[in-house]
């Protein structure tokens, strides 16, 4: 029976295992390199009404490649590609993060006896033998570290590395699909065992390892399925409980629920995804346990959708309106890119996606409006008895004022080490009064004046 969700899910109707889940070759769940080739292999996988509320296939490739930067916790730590703990939830990224990253000497130099330089020996040629998908050799590595006796249980700092990279290898991976290795019942117990002995000095690796127990409690067969789901979503807290940051740690909380049918706890948990990780409702809309509950799980993305559109229309529309309404009169502010990006957000903000919207609400705007904020611009215009009263605005948010035919040449000075840029955005209607504004790109007003140009360079 094959897999029809991005990430596994154990089917209440039978499924497959999961060995047979990593055997699968489908495309979507190898570590990908292209983020837009991510997008495309979750898309196929949503049904056209959550495409809908969630973005366009464009917009969602654009946003993923956005996420290729190293401080993003999505990503591996060459920051070149999305890890594995978003293309399959858990995996060999846990090998190459965090504590687990220690230099060889530096390990070496808190061994306190022979054994347990040994011990830190042994361990490295388990890294390393990992890292080259040499997964047997890696456990017979860490195997026979463990076998060194108490003297390494002292060696807290080491041995919960051993533990976890143990965990790692016996949990199985995309690479590591043989049946003498996968046995998931042993890798929950190893992680168990490297959240013990990290927890006190290495909290947030402690954290993983005990994300990683509830994952492997989750994949596991047994004639108790209730009871595991249990396990595994008290592992799932508790990691959350040590790392409030770890968004996979919420997104698997509510994976777990939804398979147990507990919807609204489930929903509540990606309600509470942070900014930076809302991208993971992408990864939720393609997952079969959250597409078994699809009525709720779409109410949920329209109510968030409809939530950063009143956003849109509370914080957003004034200042394009302001901008919009200077936008007529001086061209140079509707060249620039910030101000261009703010009012066409609003425009088309009906049209677009939950993670469309508030993805620019997240970052975009915050960095739009910095931008503006931080420009000047010295505009003359005439006053004529139709026009709006000098320094007034726009009353009505919601519609953003457009006026044209009254803009002509464009001249811009810049003074030698000065910040303030200074735009002429000039007006040649024929026997009309000049007056002259200083104002920022957001539209709003820091001085009207009449005399000649440039005479207000200090603002």
């Amino acid at each position: 029976m094959p897999n029809l969700s991005w990430n596994f899910s154990r089917s209440p109707v039978g499924g497959p295992s999961w060995l047979e889940y990593l055997r699968d070759p489908a495309p979507s769940r190898v570590a990908i390199d292209d983020p837009a080739a991510v997008v495309l292999a979750l898309l196929d996988r949503l049904p056209a009404s959550t495409l809908r509320l969630i973005g366009s296939r464009e917009s969602l490739a654009a946003l993923f490649a956005s996420l290729v930067h190293p401080t993003n916790s999505l990503l591996d730590p060459s920051g070149l590609r999305l890890s594995a703990a978003f293309t399959w939830s858990r995996g060999e990224v846990l090998a190459s993060m965090g504590g687990m990253l220690v230099p060889m000497d530096e390990l070496m130099a808190q061994a306190r006896s022979p054994a347990e330089s040994v011990v830190v020996q042994l361990f490295q040629v388990a890294r390393e033998s990992f890292l080259e998908s040499y997964f047997t050799e890696s456990l017979e590595a860490l195997d026979c570290a463990l076998d060194t006796g108490p003297s390494l249980n002292v060696s807290g700092r080491l041995v919960w590395r051993i533990h976890l990279l143990r965990a790692l290898v016996l949990l199985g991976s995309v690479d590591n699909t043989n049946p003498r290795l996968v046995n998931p019942a042993q890798a929950e117990r190893s992680f168990l065992m490297a959240a013990r002995y990290a927890r006190s000095e290495y909290p947030l690796d402690a954290a993983r390892a005990l994300l990683g127990a509830g994952w492997a409690a989750y994949v596991q067969e047994n004639g108790e399925p209730d009871y595991r789901m249990r396990v595994a979503m008290t592992y799932t807290d508790e990691a959350h409980d040590l790392d409030s940051e770890l968004a996979e740690a919420q997104f698997q909380s509510a994976k777990f629920r939804m398979a147990l049918g507990e919807t609204d706890p489930a929903l509540h948990s990606l309600r509470w995804l942070p900014v930076k990780e809302r991208v993971l409702l992408l990864k939720a809309a393609a997952d079969a346990d959250f597409k078994r509950h699809a009525g709720k799980l779409e109410a949920f993305f329209s109510a968030l959708r409809e939530e950063q559109l009143t956003k849109i229309q509370t914080d957003v529309v004034p200042v394009a309106s302001r901008i919009r309404q200077r936008m007529a009169y001086c061209p140079e502010l509707a060249e620039t890119q910030a101000a261009q990006r703010l009012v066409d957000m609003v425009e088309g903000a009906p049209d677009r996606g939950l993670l469309d919207v508030h993805g620019y609400l997240g970052f975009g705007y915050r960095e739009d409006y910095q931008e503006l904020q931080n420009s000047f611009f010295e505009a003359r215009r005439t006053v004529i008895s139709e026009s709006i009263e000098t320094g007034d605005l726009v009353d009505d948010a919601g519609v953003l004022a457009t006026r044209s035919g009254e803009s002509g040449l464009v001249v811009e000075s810049v003074q030698p080490g000065s910040q303030i840029r200074e735009r002429h955005c000039t007006a040649h209607p024929a026997d009309q009064e000049p007056e002259y504004q200083f104002f920022n790109g957001l539209g709003e007003v820091i001085t009207t004046y009449r005399g000649t140009p440039g005479s207000q360079k200090q603002f």
